[in-house]
């Protein structure tokens, strides 16, 4: 290499070990709370892929066989558990979320959690005791001269009470002569949400609470749920209000998504902002809300599936949550989804590719290895982030490119009317679970748009041409639209790493892999042993936060040990990459730090919280043990002196005896004198 060519610096590449993000310590503190916030989201969100395989399978079976048959019975019990989670999806986030951001994480925080959502949920979302009907009752949200109140029962319901359009809406019937109204104010996972936090913010504040003796019983983590009961309600009031316009704002927002042609781009600027937030796990909060939040507005596919949201087949309705929606077959479903494919399937292991095509020579066998095992899992499962954080912090530039990339991509995918969805993320597993669900779309689709399926809106209008399909949508397609996709990353990237000197993985002097397998051997790799093959690792990452003393909280998602420290200066990052232990490590505000270990972070972090509790456990023995001999010493010490102090005195005594003998001797003999001379 050239002088000319070691001058040469850009600023797009860092090659110094990562800085802590955020030093304001009012910013850091921020990115602390929403960090906690989106590591909470991860206990519901771990439910979902065994529910959405188990949901797709069961329909799939229920479609392909007789109603009332064995088959029909067998697919209902496959799906069954599967639509328990996603019909009660706000109640499971409560539980989560109420259960993440409790101090202690104990169960009573989860129960008293879904006990205010309960309380939430019967006074905005349900039906005759919904708080929004009471209020809104005589507000119109929209135009009644374009319905006849009296055909369609627009605002009136069916014991001729006047109702809002603001929280009713209009349910066509099978028929299409007879439509009533159904109450329509849902707050959704945004309510559970709530619901867990303001739980867990008053658990944490009011759990040790003392209360008179009268009411002892109810003091401390007893005093949890009276007191939700009656914060609830004002707060419950405070939702009545607000989101019945909030809900029509996104019904809106989800209604533009859905017809205006521009879903492509709403895909693209989501995979934008998600790509950036993922080096802070933040996204996870972004994907709450996309995936689990947004009403999704399109036609049903099937009347079983949509448990029971669908009068019929071809129904126009609306579903909240991307993924909610695509798992219950609904065509304009699987925007914020289907983009991801291309991205997590093709174009990460073709950057992987590229990272081993511009390793050094004698490092590209080994690289291969590391790198290869790393995009394989990528392609099948779509977890990506080990590939990920191989360039995010070394290059942020280069991940800002990706992330720019991974957005065009999405955005041609959705384009091209590809319409696949995931129950975990978008790898091969769930792209093949997806198939069955993403033909029978297209099959409704196309009798939508050939005339034979005729679809009516909430108003019992008739929809002309309400999806868009064409040659490109069969999921075949992506299969093609993947292999480009990863033929651009490959060569984009292959020239970015050369021309800027990326030191990705084994290149530069920098080391190969993200495993030391001389660091995490270990003389007992029994199963269930404190010793297993991951607790040298656990071991050394223990060491290099700075020791048990300074970890206050131990937490994992996907891919990431998530730590809370008394001071995470003392993070040694260059040492946990330069063992190989993880990916990369990342401090954030002035005590959160996260540890990129890959797909193994469960094993790794059960290992680490064995290793902390033992340290902690021995430092306390030693503790016990410094201080039993301190006090033993200092009892002999005490008995010692005690000793000495009585022998002091008793030889004061001897002394003194002996002087008062002397004296009374030498009196007698003077006397005995004075006798004498007498």
């Amino acid at each position: 290499m050239t002088a000319k060519e070691n001058s040469k610096v850009d600023v797009l590449v860092k090659d110094k070990p990562s800085k802590k993000i955020f030093k304001s310590k009012k910013w850091g503190n921020f990115f602390d709370v929403l960090q906690k916030i989106g590591k909470s989201l991860l206990f519901p969100i771990a439910v979902l892929p065994i529910a959405a395989l188990m949901m797709r399978i069961g329909a799939l079976i229920e479609s392909e066989t007789i109603a009332g048959s064995v088959g029909h019975w067998i697919g209902t019990i496959i799906r069954v558990p599967g639509s328990a989670a996603f019909d009660n999806l706000a109640a499971l986030f409560a539980i989560g979320v109420g259960f993440g951001f409790a101090k202690d994480s104990r169960g009573e925080a989860a129960l008293v959690s879904f006990f205010s959502w309960l309380i939430l949920h019967m006074f905005v979302d349900t039906a005759g005791t919904g708080i929004p009907s009471l209020i809104y009752d005589s507000v119109n949200s929209g135009s009644l001269a374009a319905v006849d109140p009296v055909t369609d029962l627009a605002y009136v319901d069916a014991s001729g009470n006047t109702v809002s359009s603001l929280v009713y809406v209009i349910k066509p019937s099978a028929d299409g002569l007879t439509n009533t109204v159904a109450y329509n104010v849902n707050t959704g996972v945004a309510g559970g949400i709530t619901a867990g936090l303001l739980t867990a913010a008053f658990y944490n504040k009011y759990s040790n609470i003392e209360l008179p003796s009268a009411l002892s019983f109810f003091s401390g983590r007893r005093f949890l749920p009276m007191i939700m009961a009656f914060v609830m309600i004002p707060v419950s009031f405070i939702a009545a209000v607000f989101w019945p316009w909030i809900q029509l704002a996104l019904y809106e927002l989800g209604s533009a998504v859905a017809t205006s042609g521009l879903d492509w781009v709403a895909s693209g600027v989501y995979a934008l902002l998600n790509r950036l937030l993922l080096p802070f796990g933040l996204h996870h909060v972004l994907n709450t809300f996309f995936w689990f939040q947004i009403p999704v507005v399109g036609v049903a596919t099937d009347i079983t599936v949509s448990s029971g949201m669908a009068k019929h087949v071809g129904e126009q309705v609306t579903i909240y949550g991307d993924i909610n929606a695509y798992t219950n077959g609904l065509v304009n479903s699987g925007t914020f989804q289907s983009g991801y494919f291309p991205i997590m399937m093709f174009g990460l292991p073709a950057i992987g590719l590229a990272i081993v095509a511009r390793g050094d020579k004698d490092n590209r066998k080994a690289l291969m290895g590391v790198i290869g095992g790393a995009a394989l899992i990528a392609f099948i499962t779509g977890v990506t982030e080990p590939l990920e954080f191989t360039f995010a912090f070394i290059a942020p530039g280069m991940y800002v490119l990706y992330s720019v990339m991974s957005a065009i991509a999405a955005a041609i995918t959705v384009a091209l009317g590809q319409t696949i969805g995931f129950g975990f993320s978008a790898g091969l597993i769930d792209y093949a679970v997806s198939i069955p669900t993403t033909m029978q779309m297209i099959d409704v689709s196309n009798q939508v748009n050939a005339g034979t399926m005729p679809i009516v809106d909430a108003s019992g209008t008739l929809i002309s041409n309400p999806v868009s399909v064409n040659e490109i949508s069969n999921p075949g397609w992506m299969m093609l639209i993947g292999a480009v996709t990863g033929v651009i990353y490959f060569f984009t990237f292959y020239w970015f790493i050369g021309y800027f000197k990326v030191k990705t993985p084994g290149r530069l002097g920098m080391p190969v892999g993200v495993q030391n397998s001389k660091v995490i051997a270990s003389d007992d790799n029994s199963p269930g042993s404190e010793t297993s093959k991951f607790s040298g690792e656990a071991e050394q990452i223990l060491k290099y936060v700075g020791g048990y003393e300074n970890v206050k909280t131990i937490d994992n998602c996907a891919t990431r040990l998530r730590l809370t420290l008394v001071d995470n200066k003392k993070v040694e990052k260059l040492k946990i990459k330069e063992e190989g232990l993880a990916v990369d490590a990342i401090t954030i505000g002035d005590s959160a730090a996260q540890i990129i270990i890959g797909p193994k972070v469960e094993l790794v972090t059960d290992a680490f919280r064995k290793i902390y509790d033992r340290d902690k456990s021995n430092s306390s023995k030693k503790k016990v043990t410094e201080n039993t001999e301190a006090e033993k010493t200092l009892t002999e010490k005490k008995a010692t002196e005690k000793k000495a102090t009585e022998k002091k005195v008793t030889e004061k005594k001897a002394t003194e005896k002996k002087a008062t003998e002397k004296k009374d001797t030498k009196k007698k003999a003077t006397e005995k004198k004075d006798t004498e001379k007498k």
